[in-house]
């Protein structure tokens, strides 16, 4: 059939685009993590802010301590416990049950993905993390959604799981902290951001495309 792009005939390079999508983006999820972890509550939620902070804290530590082994063999434990397994099993329940459900009982799709990218980044109980993250549950959720595949929004979710062990391992264990605002002044922050965007525009416009699947007699 011409012109049908079908999950079979394309997955490897399509795997390849979600793979690049999310890297692309990544300088920008950083600002993005750096304007939500900057934002101060009122005055009279301080107390709130006080308590979203400490958890913050203690969940960067843990990752942090997560990430302090050093040879192969934690690199690899850390791929698969950090990067993979949360991958799978977070995008089966929020993509391939959640997400299902809103999106065969609520009529506007886009409010169903959106809904389901809100609970996925709440649910994770990390106010630094939380525009950001919804940003990837939106990215994911429209990846399963256009593409009909699961697998696709597992590799996409792993890729940017993985990036944060990798950077721990071949650089420093500080690195998954959040960064300062103030460095996204830096011309280089400014290029890889602009640059990053429209790689990812180039890419998400075939990427985000609506999948036809054919059936094998």
């Amino acid at each position: 059939m011409n012109g049908t792009r079908t999950i079979g005939q394309q997955f490897f390079p399509v795997q390849f685009r979600a793979i690049a999508f999310m890297l692309a983006i990544m300088p920008a999820v950083e600002l993005l993590s750096s304007l939500n972890a900057s934002y101060s509550f009122p005055e009279s939620m301080k107390g709130l802010e006080d308590y979203f902070r400490a958890a913050d804290t203690s969940a960067m530590e843990a990752t942090q301590r997560a990430l302090a082994g050093s040879g192969i063999g934690a690199f690899v434990l850390n791929l698969i416990v950090l990067a993979i397994t949360p991958a799978v099993c977070e995008e089966l329940f929020f993509r391939g049950v959640l997400q299902k459900f809103f999106v065969r009982n609520i009529s506007n799709k886009h409010i169903a993905i959106l809904l389901t990218a809100f609970i996925f980044s709440a649910i994770h109980m990390q106010f630094s993390g939380l525009l950001p993250r919804f940003i990837l549950g939106a990215v994911l959720g429209y990846l399963f959604y256009t593409s009909g595949s699961l697998w696709l929004s597992i590799v996409a979710h792993a890729t940017n799981n993985a990036l944060v062990v990798c950077v721990a391992y071949f650089g420093d264990v500080s690195a998954a902290e959040i960064p300062d605002i103030s460095i996204f002044a830096n011309i280089w922050w400014i290029t890889a951001i602009v640059v990053g965007l429209a790689v990812a525009v180039l890419i998400g416009r075939k990427l985000f495309r609506k999948v036809v699947f054919i059936e094998k007699n």
